[in-house]
């Protein structure tokens, strides 16, 4: 069987080749070859940047050779089919299914357990018993015993009436410049602190940025309401203000005013050191008329 569908097969091929053939018209016979030429003469040598030189020609096409093409076959056999046989198959077996049989449930009967009965006891109140209580009121004492009023030190006592004074807040910030205000000074360190009697109260340690000026901080300062009070002759605080940059003079505002509710700007006028002068620990003080508000 498989021999002869193979020889069917080869020999609808040669049918179809044949046919493919007589389709197409015979191709023409190849042209002969061109003689070739003969070489050309030598030219004279041309000066380089008269003439540029000529590109190199193309390759001559060579012609094309055409193989010959089968005739196409007359008649085309039939192709050959084979009827397809369903086989059988067995039929399938079914099994009865037989329920089992489960066991009857057992039920059992609930008996309810006895409880003792309740003992109850006779509540008795009880005698309420007496309690000592002790005086704890204060003794009287001698006048020789009678107890001193303490005497807060002085330093304490200053510190105890500046924050009684100064329940608000004022604000303040400073500015470091040069050549009259035309030139900032970065990189200044400030130093603001407040003298509460004999002692000094370190408040801030401040650096001036790129435009000479260093952050807004908050000072305690009296509330606003007693500059209204003419017995009031200073209704404000006062801190005082260092200032160091390098190349500068060190200078100083001494008895700087701070208001409730009000930012304060101080400005310093930096002074620069001689050429022949690398440090010098000179302070230039400017007192309260001279700083700024």
């Amino acid at each position: 069987m498989s021999d002869s569908v193979s020889e069917l097969a080869r020999k609808y091929r040669e049918e179809m080749m044949r046919m493919y053939s007589t389709r197409r018209p015979p191709m023409p016979p190849p042209k002969p070859p061109e003689p070739p030429r003969p070489p050309e003469p030598p030219r004279p040598p041309v000066c380089p940047p008269c003439e540029p030189p000529r590109p190199p020609r193309p390759p001559r096409p060579q012609p094309r050779t055409v193989l010959p093409v089968a005739a196409e076959p007359e008649e085309i056999p039939e192709p050959v089919t084979e009827e397809f046989t369903e086989p059988e198959l067995p039929e399938p077996v079914t099994e009865e299914f037989t329920e089992p049989e489960l066991p009857e449930p057992v039920t059992e009967e609930f008996t309810e357990p006895e409880l003792p009965e309740p003992v109850t006891e006779e509540f008795t109140e009880p005698v309420e018993e007496k309690i000592f209580r002790e005086d704890f009121s204060d003794p009287i004492l001698p006048d020789y015993m009678q107890p001193e009023t303490p005497v807060l030190p002085s330093e304490w006592q200053a510190q105890e009436d500046y924050e009684k004074r100064n329940t608000a807040e004022g604000k303040l910030y400073i500015v470091a410049a040069a050549a009259d205000s035309a030139y900032p000074v970065p990189g200044a360190r400030v130093t603001v602190y407040t003298r509460i009697g004999d002692k000094i109260q370190l408040n801030y340690l401040l650096v001036t940025d790129e435009s000479g000026m260093t952050p807004i901080v908050t000072l305690p300062a009296p509330p606003a309401s007693l500059s209204q009070d003419p017995d009031n002759a200073v209704p404000y605080a006062v801190c005082d203000i260092k200032i160091y940059a390098s190349g500068y003079f060190r200078e100083e505002a001494r008895d700087v005013p701070i208001f409730a509710g009000v930012t304060s700007r101080q400005e310093f006028q930096m002074i620069p050191l001689p050429l022949a002068v690398d440090e010098d620990n000179e302070t230039i003080v400017f007192p309260s008329e001279t700083g700024g508000v």
